[in-house]
Order: structure tokens, then sequence, then C-alpha cells
């Protein structure tokens, strides 16, 4: 019994279908299901229930991949712990990151990692969906909210930013400028989606509710935003740095005294300590030592700096 078809399976059982399977690790359908079959004929047990459109575990197939997952985690772990010491950095590391201003600095994180230990390879893969480590078969993930979506995941906190409110300078009339957030209700308001697909709704003010202003505009692009709150569309939640850079050549001015409505934090996430190859042990503590130390708010100047000229 091959440990590959038994990882295999495993797969097939996290991703839910033989197709996202196929997709995952680049596998023709029918080697899947040649592989999947042959290991059923050598345990002597059906493992599935195959349906149309997914793959439905049988009761006997349920313990086969308990089972299998704590033998097989064991084992590599057991592995690991034999060749640490002397063992060189080597593997392959899938990573996936939302598609945002921060990509290009958290992909150079892989470059320099790999440069390091010239012997891992990678797959970067940005999306604009929710993040799936188990059912992509991902090893690490990037992600930025006000908080964690899946509580089955690890993760290790990098960056908090800050979030204030700005309105174009010619949004209120002189001297009406807000200075409390109550005064701002029934004002228009330009809604941020955030990389997660979810919308601001944590504030750390209980004065501040978006659903008392006037939401006109709603957009996940952080340039968008910019313009259309620089244009005098509505009142945005922006990153402090963005704003007041913006606020500094007299294109945005800040409200309410500046006080802080959200934050913002990013996040590198892992499915477990436990049972951890090598190179994804390595990676984490790299990425995490050069993130924590890097200028992650500059990447996303370029985004404003555009409406300095």
């Amino acid at each position: 019994m091959k440990t590959e078809d038994i990882k295999l399976f495993q797969q097939v059982v996290e991703s839910g279908s033989l197709i996202k399977t196929s997709d995952t690790l680049d596998l023709a359908k029918s080697n899947i299901s040649r592989r999947i079959k042959a290991l059923e004929l050598e345990i002597g047990a059906k493992l599935f229930t195959r349906e149309p459109k997914s793959m439905r575990l049988t009761e006997q197939g349920q313990v086969f991949y308990q089972k299998s997952k704590s033998l097989l985690a064991e084992l590599e772990q057991t592995l690991i712990d034999l060749a640490e010491p002397t063992k060189e950095v080597s593997g392959e590391l899938r990573v996936q990151m939302v598609a945002n201003a921060h990509s290009l600095l958290l992909a150079n994180t892989v470059y320099q990692f790999m440069a390091k230990y010239p012997k891992v390879k990678a797959e970067l893969i940005t999306t604009n969906e929710e993040l799936n480590l188990s059912q992509q078969h991902i090893d690490i993930g990037f992600s930025f909210g006000e908080e964690l979506e899946d509580s089955s995941l690890i993760a290790r906190r990098i960056k908090t930013a800050k979030i204030k409110l700005y309105a174009a300078p010619s949004f209120f009339e002189e001297g009406q400028v807000p200075k409390q957030l109550s005064q701002l209700d029934g004002h228009k308001y330009i809604q941020t989606r955030l990389p997660n697909g979810k919308i601001f709704k944590h504030s750390l003010e209980p004065d501040f509710d978006p659903k008392k202003l006037d939401t006109v505009l709603v957009t996940n692009d952080v340039q968008v935003l910019i313009d259309a709150c620089v244009s005098g569309l509505g009142i945005a939640a922006l990153p402090v740095h963005l704003g007041e850079l913006l606020v500094s050549h007299n294109k945005l001015i800040p409200l309410c005294e500046e006080i802080v409505v959200y934050q913002l934090h990013s996040w590198i996430m892992y499915r477990s300590n436990q049972f951890m190859p090598l190179v994804v042990r390595r990676f984490i503590d790299f990425a995490v030592a050069e993130l924590e130390n890097s200028d992650m708010p500059s990447a996303t100047l370029p985004a404003a700096t555009r409406f300095l000229i």
C-alpha cells in the first residue's frame, strides 16, 4: 500500500470531489479514480459512495480517513524529527494570498526565502475568494480582516492598521465639519469591502454606526475608494497612513478629531503546528520575522500617490 495513494485519498476527502482534487493536484481525473479504486481493492472495503458531482465517505471510509490521517501524520513527523538536525531545507511550498496591494510584498518574501534555500520550489496563488487551506491543499495563507473567519486554523498576527474617517474638503460647508461621530448620521458614506469579502462591522466606537449613514457606494478597491472620497462622493474609512498622506496634500480632511473607528489586521495562517514539514515551519518563522520588520503600509501608498499630482 503506497503512502502516496493514501494521501491522494485524503485529498479527495478534503476537496469533496475528484474534479477539485484534479484541479488542485494537476492530476487527470481518470488517474485519481483508478488509484482510489485500487486502494479500495487493497483494503477490501468501499471508501466512497460516488454521486454525480461529489464523493461521500462510507462508514468504512470515515474510519480509514481518521486512522490514516493520524498514522501518516505521525510517520511524517517522525521522519522530520530524525532528519531535521542535518537536513537541508527543500521541498514544495504552496502559498495563497488575497489579491490586493500587498501581494507583491508577500510574494517578495517567498522569493527571499527561496534565495536563502535554493532547493525550495513554490506555487503562489492569489485570489479574491475566501481562503480555504485544507480544501485547496495550501500550506500557508496570508489574510487581512477584522477577525479570523476560520477557527480551525492557526494564525500569527503580523501587522495592525488603524482606520479613521476622512472626506474631501468640499464635502462639508465651511465650519460644518463634524467633531463628534453622532454628527455623521445621514451623511453619504463609501463602504469598504475587505479582501475576505466582508465589510467592516466591529466598530471600536459605539457612536459610529455605518447603518445610520447613507451608503452610496461599496467597493473592494482602495484606489476606487480614495478616488470617490477625493471627488466628494462621501465619507470614507481609510488606513491612517493613506489618509494622512492625502490630508498633508489638502486632498482630504480628517473627521471627528481623528477617532480610530476600526482596526484591520494581517495574518499568516496554517493548519497545524503538529506534523509540519520542515520547509513550512522554516518559512513561517522566516515570513513572520521579515514582515514584522517590513514597512507593509508602504505597499499601498501607490493607491494614494496618484491623487497627489
